[in-house]
């Protein structure tokens, strides 16, 4: 008997996702001019259409969560969770915390902070 192993790995970044309602992720392209874009920030389409993080400027085009670690160096797009459940504790705006105005504009658009 044989105990292979091919590969081993670990993840060390926690899931934003809860097992309530499964998300609907999409990609979009990233504006690499913002720099990587970390789980859980927040993100807005710009002018161009690409992903930025969310701001008040951007406010109306508030697209969702950013659903895992983009390196700009590596990727043109990155996976955005635009409908579903979501860990509260996950979600930043900018690099804090999120308002409670962004929690209740996710809520409108389909994402449940819970």
């Amino acid at each position: 008997m044989h105990n292979a192993s091919i590969n081993k790995f670990s993840v060390s970044e926690e899931a934003i996702t809860t097992s309530g309602h499964s998300p609907v992720i999409r990609s979009y392209i990233v504006d690499n001019g913002n720099g990587n874009l970390n789980a859980g920030l927040a993100v807005s389409l710009d002018g161009a259409g690409e992903i930025v993080p969310y701001d008040e400027t951007n406010e109306p085009n508030l697209k969702g969560l950013v659903a895992e670690y983009c390196d700009i160096e590596r990727h043109d797009a990155a996976m955005v969770i635009v409908h579903g459940t979501v860990r509260k504790d996950k979600i930043l705006e900018g690099g804090a915390a999120p308002s409670d105005a962004l929690l209740n504009k996710l809520e409108d658009i389909g994402i449940w902070p819970v």
